[in-house]
């Protein structure tokens, strides 16, 4: 609406009630912000989020429909203005729109002939382009009078009288909303809250009687209990409730005590009752009605409340579990009730959950799943219709009719009607079976019909499904679903009215006559799902041993199979259910497979495929030949080439019949279909099976390979069966036949290279597809694994030149990056996969890298250099794998020798080795040190497992190590907190003794040639420099140390000295991160009893300090975020403290824990608490404990209070 209209009441009227709707609607999302009222440029009003999009809102409260040339204008003015955004919206309230301009708006997106529609009707280019932006929300103001009451009802989160939500809805509405339209005002989350706090504030405030700032909590709280007491009481008068449901603690406090008392009148307390509006309120007002179920009188009205209180609208931003309650004390009283005396009044509940509460016509969904709620209401039905009278079953029949949606469910799950209603009106129709059998039938179509109406007039249900389920897989187990009604419905129906007939031949007439319709005869009055639910019946009579019933119920199923339509269709119902009928007899299922093969010479089904799979299994020579036919027949790949059938039906028979699946195997992978069609993806399970095939027959499963590779090119699908077949690359190397291996490598692996020259160029010609190579190095550590070391050196000098993997924006088969490990290191990506063809080589290497591979130690060691120099940061970071191990072998000996190194027999050869390796990792480190904090980041773990094992340094290379490392990111210091703790206080003398050793190599060790001073100061520096929460993995090496301590080793005191000093340093400051490590530290040391008193007074310190943290940095704002903070620790440490040091002690700490902001979890359990009343009366302490206790939770801590002051009134007294 346009300025010239701002003081059209009733449009403006309209225009306001649909933006405060939506405003109070849009709340629940975080990133919104605020609604603008008529800003400059606009006409109604705008919602804005945090990301700078926007909801351009128009409101048409119109008496006729909302049409296309209306759309237009509103486009064309918006276009004109230049105000639509890339992410913006448009969205148009109207209480009437044309369905068909909603449906043409949804398929414009889709479709160019609807782009061409709107063309004809005048809409240009980018109002057409703009049309997938535009939405509808179809309500009207009269309704969103109602939505608008109800969501601030339930946002406020406290209660107040009805007519005061109006006054006060009203008045946001005429100050805020109707006034600020007129100046363009902004409306914001902030001020919303801010008008629901002070109107909160304002409500306590003019009661008075239970008001926290004006009036003693003692006072507040020794008055409710008195009013508990008495249900006359003034507490209960609405002002006071309005002002007790916005105080949690106090409301709490008088839902606790009422939920352990008896009220044999619950209707004395129907003031109270009206609280169950507020969400937090209404799980303790439903436990108290549960716990008072003794009486008639309660239960009669508790079910009026109910029958009352179930309103038109549901919850919108809290999950409502309102109608599972209302469903759980009902069945409670039915239960209880013998001679059916609240059967009405449970149907009249359950007719009001079903038809009353609703939650669709909000403009933004719920977000929650209503199909659990909606079955609990279902399950209390049929409980009242399995106790129900015939009228009253009527009545039910009728409610199901009118309120469900009984024809759209299919499959697995209900999305709109529960199962139990379904079994209702399967009952209902056992009950006069004939008759209620074509009712139904009726009545379904009539559904169908106005379901169908919505897609456009001109759209009718004659007897057809137009949309349903479609065959579905999960792994390779195939089903095809019809809908609940059948399923749950007439089929069990139908069959059980044939199965327990006494005279089935009139059963089967009535059937005949009332329920199969052939193609022709299919009507509105005669649907084909009645043919549908008929198949287990017809089904039945095919496999009776009478001939005559046999044929007639074949000629049935043959018209239905041979019939083009039907959604589901019948034929995959039918094969569905002869593929799990072990008891038909073979012969008769290949008659109904040749129904439909002998007309269309390939399976219409997969389903076929499976029945014609398992006979062939068991030698059947026609469905043999078929299996065989169909490969060679075009149509059956058209038909299911994205099903992967015929692999799966070669599997069946493949232990049967071996010759026969192998035969059938190679005719498929040398179609056209397989080499050029096939999904790549499919070819793996290929793969699979042709190394099943190698491995049940060598040479035969060889003679395929090596036939497949002398083909002059192999397309993409070619390749991955060629390579992946080598080995069993799902399993790992235990899985594989070493054998096997070893024969596929001689006989078809080392030829191949040697028929390439061993050229990587020339074998990227032949095998262009990347994986297909990273496959063949994949192959070499299986070889690695079973120690052919000489074999998988041969296969990875061929492969570390592959040029796979690339470098960003080079892979022909990755041009946009989305696989490009490199590029992800660069992002700061730490890799998380092995992949690619050098990638692989890595780690093969490392596998390479023990007892066997010993005499090539030099070429892995030139291998792996070659590695950590690639210019791929992916290949660096696999080839670290290597390194390690190299690393982890340097200066071991061997297990039966211990006088020689692994190294080499000659120990100056072996130590230069050792060296050399050594200088490999810190090349790799200068290499990560001189890359971006990404790089440094994403690699930091890989370099950092080679370093694990490179700690026998001297001093030059070990401070050269530590201040590289310094400089790195904090994520990454914070991975080599070992190596920093290491070099500072352990390595100095670790090496007294060191023999491996010459004048060249590893002279310089000694504890003398070590400052181990520097490290420390080192060790601290960083410590210092980086993020608090990156020093919790420091913090977990002392904890660490200290758990594993033993105190009887003779170095144990000083073990534990190193331990203290650097837990003691991290807690200077209060860290979160960092607390629950220190705190769980403090307990475990404190139960061994070992230095008890320093733990407690590092204890008392670092409390000290939480509490100093949130005294600084503590609001009420950040209650939900902090609210967890105090450690859960404090409890046992503290029964630790009593126990070894005293109650004083024990008091000294738990002062300190109470005086964290009351808003905070300080897990005070009742065996803590019920320390306190060790102390006298006297005790100042104990007292400001307990009241901090009682100021955190007066509900829970009340009597002990009074305790505590009757305590002290009775000393008192004496004295």
């Amino acid at each position: 609406m346009g300025k010239q209209g701002q003081y059209n009441y009733k449009g403006v009227n309209a225009q306001a009630w649909a933006a405060m709707s939506l405003f109070l609607q849009y709340l629940r999302y975080t990133d919104f912000l605020y609604i603008q009222l008529e800003a400059p440029q606009f006409e109604d009003f705008n919602l804005v989020f945090n990301d700078g999009r926007k909801v351009i809102c128009e409101s048409k409260d119109w008496g006729r429909n909302f049409s296309f040339s209306d759309l237009k204008k509103v486009l064309k003015l918006i276009l004109k203005k230049n105000v639509l955004g890339e992410k913006d919206e448009v969205l148009i309230i109207c209480s009437n729109f044309d369905d068909n301009l909603k449906d043409k708006i949804h398929a414009v997106r889709y479709f160019e002939k609807v782009r061409q529609e709107f063309k004809k009707r005048g809409f240009q280019g980018n109002e057409i382009q703009a049309l997938s932006k535009v939405k509808f929300w179809k309500i009207s103001s009269k309704f969103n009078e109602k939505m608008i009451y109800s969501l601030f009802s339930e946002l406020i989160n406290f209660w107040l009288p009805q007519e005061d939500v109006i006054r006060i809805v009203d008045s946001i509405l005429m100050q805020k909303i109707y006034k600020g339209s007129a100046e363009g005002s902004i409306f914001s989350r902030e001020d919303i809250i801010s008008e629901i706090e002070n109107l909160r504030d304002e409500v306590i405030r003019k009661s008075g009687y239970i008001d926290k700032k004006q009036r003693k909590m003692d006072d507040i709280l020794q008055e409710l209990g008195i009013a508990i007491g008495n249900s006359k009481s003034p507490v209960w008068s609405d002002s006071q409730l309005s002002a007790l449901s916005g105080q949690p603690e106090l409301m709490f406090f008088v839902l606790d005590r009422l939920k352990d008392k008896k009220l044999n009148k619950l209707k004395d307390w129907s003031n109270l009752w009206k609280l169950y509006k507020v969400y937090r309120l209404s799980f303790s007002l439903f436990r108290i009605f549960e716990n008072n179920l003794d009486t008639v009188e309660n239960k009669k009205y508790i079910l009026q409340f109910f029958k009352n209180n179930i309103g038109e609208i549901k919850r919108f931003y809290q999950h409502d579990f309102f109608d599972v309650d209302v469903v759980k004390i009902t069945k409670k009283i039915l239960e209880d009730n013998k001679d059916n005396k609240f059967i009405e009044d449970a149907f009249e509940i359950v007719k009001k959950l079903i038809t009353e509460r609703r939650d669709d016509f909000f403009y933004l969904k719920t977000q929650r799943d209503s199909s659990w709620e909606r079955g609990e209401v279902a399950k209390l039905l049929q409980e009242v219709y399995k106790k129900a009278g015939i009228e009253l079953k009527e009545k039910i029949h009728k409610l199901i009719i009118n309120a469900f949606n009984l024809i759209e469910d299919d499959g697995e799950f209900s999305r709109y009607t529960p199962r139990e209603i379904f079994e209702i009106l399967r009952d209902w129709i056992e009950n006069d079976f004939e008759k209620r059998l074509l009712m139904l039938v009726e009545i379904l179509s009539n559904q169908y019909d106005k379901f169908y109406k919505k897609f456009g007039k001109k759209l009718e249900f004659q007897g057809w499904e137009h949309m349903g389920g479609m065959t579905s897989s999960v792994g390779h187990h195939y089903t095809v679903e019809d809908r609940h009604f059948i399923g749950f419905t007439l089929e069990p129906a139908l069959t059980d009215h044939y199965s327990k007939s006494k005279n089935k031949n009139q059963a089967w007439r009535f059937i005949k006559k009332n329920c199969i319709n052939k193609t022709k005869d299919v009507s509105k009055s005669r649907p084909d799902f009645l043919n549908r639910a008929i198949l287990p019946i017809v089904l039945e009579r095919y496999q009776d041993n009478d001939e005559k019933i046999s044929n007639e119920a074949f000629e049935i199923l043959k018209e239905f199979i041979l019939s083009k339509k039907g959604i589901p269709h019948k034929s995959d119902l039918i094969y569905q259910a002869l593929r799990g009928c072990p008891q038909l007899l073979d012969d008769k299922k290949w008659r109904l497979v040749e129904a439909s093969t002998n007309k269309y010479g390939v399976p219409v089904s997969v389903f076929v495929e499976e029945i014609v799979s398992d006979l062939a299994k068991k030698g059947n020579p026609k469905a043999k030949k078929a299996l065989a036919d169909w490969l060679k027949n075009p149509k059956y790949y058209e038909k299911f080439r994205f099903e992967m059938n015929m692999i799966q039906n070669i599997r069946i028979i493949f232990e049967n019949d071996f010759k026969h699946a192998v035969a059938l195997f190679e005719d498929f992978i040398n179609s056209d279909f397989f080499i050029n069609k096939q999904d790549s993806f499919e070819s793996y399970e290929i793969a699979i099976l042709l190394y099943d095939i190698l491995k049940k027959d060598r040479k035969r499963g060889l003679d395929i390979i090596k036939k497949l590779s002398r083909q002059r090119s192999l397309t993409k699908n070619q390749q991955i069966i060629l390579c992946f077949s080598l080995f069993n690359y799902r399993g790992n190397g235990q899985s594989d036949d070493i054998g096997l291996i070893e024969e596929v490598y001689k006989k078809f692996i080392n030829p191949f290279l040697n028929s390439l020259d061993n050229d990587i160029n020339k074998i990227v010609e032949k095998l262009t597809f990347s994986q297909a190579r990273e496959a063949l190095v994949q192959f070499s550590e299986r070889l690695a694994r079973n120690k052919k070391i000489v074999e998988t050196l041969r296969i990875v000098k061929v492969f570390i030149n592959d040029p796979d993997p690339y470098l960003s924006g080079e892979n022909p088969e990755d041009p946009e990056n989305k696989y490009n490990e490199h590029q992800r290191i660069l992002d700061g990506e730490e890799p998380g996969t092995i992949t690619s063809t050098r990638g692989w080589c890595g780690w093969v290497l490392m596998k390479c890298s023990v007892l066997a591979g010993r005499d090539h130690i030099k070429e892995l060691i030139d291998l792996t250099e070659q590695l950590t120099k690639d210019e791929n940061w992916y290949v660096k970071h696999m080839a670290c794998f290597a390194l390690s191990q190299l690393a982890q072998n340097r200066l071991t000996v061997l297990p039966d020798n211990k006088e020689v190194l692994f190294f080499g027999k000659d120990k100056e050869e072996a130590l230069e080795r050792a060296k050399r390796v050594e200088k490999i990792a810190f090349n790799l480190l200068v290499d990560i040190d001189r890359a971006s904090d990404n790089v440094k980041k994403a690699l930091a773990k890989s370099v950092l497992t080679a370093f694990d094992h490179i700690r026998i340094l001297n001093e030059k290379d070990a401070l050269t190590f530590v201040n590289t490392l310094k400089g790195f990111p904090d994520e990454a210091i914070a991975e080599a907190a070992p190596l920093f703790i290491f070099f500072a206080e352990f390595r100095k003398n670790a090496f007294r003794d060191w023999k491996w050793k010459t004048d060249k190599y590893y002279n310089d060790l000694g504890s003398d040639k070590y400052d181990d001073e520097k490290f420390k100061k080192i060790l601290l520096e960083v410590i210092d420099k980086i993020e608090p929460k990156q020093r919790f993995s420091f913090a977990a090496q002392f904890e660490h140390l200290l758990r594993d301590l033993d105190y009887k080793r003779r170095d144990a005191e000083r073990l534990f000295e190193i331990g203290y000093k650097y837990l003691d340093y991290l807690t200077k400051e209060y860290n979160h991160d960092l607390s629950n490590i220190i705190y769980m530290t403090i307990k475990n040391e404190m139960e061994k009893k070992h230095h008890f008193c320093r733990w407690h007074d590092l204890y008392l310190k670092y409390l000290e300090k939480e509490k100093k943290f949130y005294k600084d940095n503590f609001k009420p704002e950040k209650s939900m975020e902090m609210y967890w903070w105090p450690s859960y620790y404090n409890e046992d440490i503290l029964l630790l403290i009593h126990q070894e040091l005293g109650k004083d002690k024990f008091l000294e700490a738990f002062d300190i824990i109470t005086q964290f902001p009351k808003e905070l979890e300080v897990h005070a359990s009742d065996k803590i608490v019920s320390l306190l009343e060790e102390f006298p009366k006297t005790n100042k302490t104990a007292k400001a404990i307990i009241g901090r206790l009682f100021e955190k939770n007066p509900s829970k801590y009340y009597e002990l209070k009074n305790k505590w002051t009757n305590k002290i009134l009775e000393d008192n007294k004496k004295n």
